[in-house]
């Protein structure tokens, strides 16, 4: 039974990543956790706080918290759904990798705005500091995503000595969806023929794999963020999965000077998947 790791701070782009984890979660049988974090905020007033006005300064916020998940789970069927709850004062994105770690979770689900909240990402929001850091995968749901599991996957490869066992991780999760995943390689024209040999071997994996919906496209562009927009505006996508081997490739992937062009992609979920060798 798989594990969704839900962090939630009641906003819109919570509700959606909600929204995307329970259709999974019915879909796959699997249980959910939804963690809340806040930070230590000590009231300077009190020069000597004891332990009993700690207990009561937190034990009254987690009480307004719980209320608050009340208010947030009113608005679902969460019929047949196991669903835990955790609140937790301390530091939000280091919490919730611990507590994804601690409950085995398979995947960590957050939302996040569009086009602006994707650029968050890699400029210094909870988001990015997951996504940096995680060692589980990462789906991050924009605000317009549509409600249905994905058809069509396509995942922006590298070619690194661990492309294969992201492309398995990649095969495993798609257990949950069904759906057609698309490896794609963009190469720079000028490396074309440093990458032949490299390509011909990943073909050979593909073909090995023996999945009939599994495929391997290889295109030619000078640009990879253009080139990837320009292919999954030809290509129904409606997964995006990346590899964080190293941050310079997401960080291009996202670069504020095609932010017109990620406009395209406010609605496509993105998986952030990471090589336990990275």
């Amino acid at each position: 039974m798989p594990s969704f790791f839900v962090p939630v701070d009641f906003s819109a782009s919570a509700h959606k990543a909600f929204e995307y984890a329970l259709m999974l979660a019915k879909k796959t049988q699997g249980e959910l956790t939804l963690y809340h974090g806040y930070p230590v905020v000590v009231n300077t007033e009190v020069l000597y706080p004891t332990a009993g006005y700690f207990e009561l300064e937190f034990s009254g916020y987690e009480e307004r918290i719980r209320l608050e998940f009340n208010n947030f789970l009113a608005n679902y069927d969460l019929q047949g759904t196991n669903i835990k709850r955790i609140v937790k004062a301390g530091f939000v994105h280091e919490d919730i990798q611990d507590l994804a770690k601690r409950h085995h979770a398979d995947l960590i689900i957050m939302g996040t705005k569009g086009a602006t909240g994707l650029k968050e990402v890699l400029v210094g929001s909870v988001t990015a500091s997951v996504a940096r850091s995680t060692e589980i995968p990462l789906l991050i749901i924009p605000l317009a995503t549509e409600m249905r599991l994905p058809r069509n996957i396509v995942f922006a490869l590298g070619l690194e000595d661990t492309d294969r066992e992201i492309i398995q991780k990649l095969i495993d999760l798609n257990a949950w969806f069904h759906a057609q995943i698309t490896v794609l390689r963009i190469s720079h024209p000028s490396n074309e023929t440093l990458e032949n040999p490299k390509i011909a071997a990943l073909q050979g994996f593909f073909v090995d794999q023996g999945k009939n919906n599994l495929r391997f496209e290889s295109i030619s562009y000078p640009d990879v963020p253009e080139g990837l927009d320009l292919y999954s505006k030809g290509v129904p996508t409606d997964l995006m999965a990346v590899y964080m081997h190293h941050y310079g490739f997401f960080e291009r992937l996202f670069h504020q000077s095609i932010t017109e062009q990620l406009a395209y992609h406010t609605n496509i979920p993105l998986l952030v998947l990471k090589s336990e060798k990275s």
